[in-house]
């Protein structure tokens, strides 16, 4: 009953360690699929031209840092992932271990009370060879007086 109810957690915690990536995300913001070119009305349209070219050229700037900011920030998020996956990954192993440990622990166990049982009876085996050995010893002795008070 045990094998089957271990063998039984077994399948289940491996149905379930392998469902984990699919759940592992964790982000439900992605920067890389982020569509950051978004269609905005300009709010210089009706200015001069001379007013235009310089804004236009500092919000290039700026989305050039930005753009650089969100690839540093992409790539920290990216290493984050990475650690906390590997985290995951050492995580299970450690709890795969966890279970192998205490499926041998369990079969020693078992082993450990097959063999006292075994021994308790091995006792009562031997107790009953000694008792008939005594009840032999007993009659031998009887015949033995009866033989001598003849």
């Amino acid at each position: 009953m045990k094998k089957i109810f271990g063998t039984a957690m077994v399948l289940t915690v491996s149905a379930i360690l392998a469902a984990v990536p699919v759940y592992a995300d964790g982000l439900v913001f992605d920067p890389e699929t982020y569509n950051s070119t978004v269609d905005v009305s300009h709010p210089y349209a009706g200015q001069p031209a001379a007013q235009k070219t310089a804004n236009s050229t500092a919000k290039t700037t700026s989305s050039v840092v930005v753009t650089s900011n969100q690839n540093a920030q992409t790539q920290q998020n990216n290493n984050l992932q990475n650690a906390l996956f590997e985290l995951d990954s050492a995580q299970v192993e450690v709890r795969n271990q966890l279970l192998d440990a205490k499926a041998k622990y369990a079969e020693v166990d078992n082993q450990f009370k097959l063999i006292k049982d075994q021994r308790k009876m091995q006792k009562k085996v031997v107790k009953d060879y000694e008792k008939r050995i005594k009840t032999i010893e007993s009659t031998k002795e009887k015949i033995r007086n009866t033989m001598q008070i003849e």
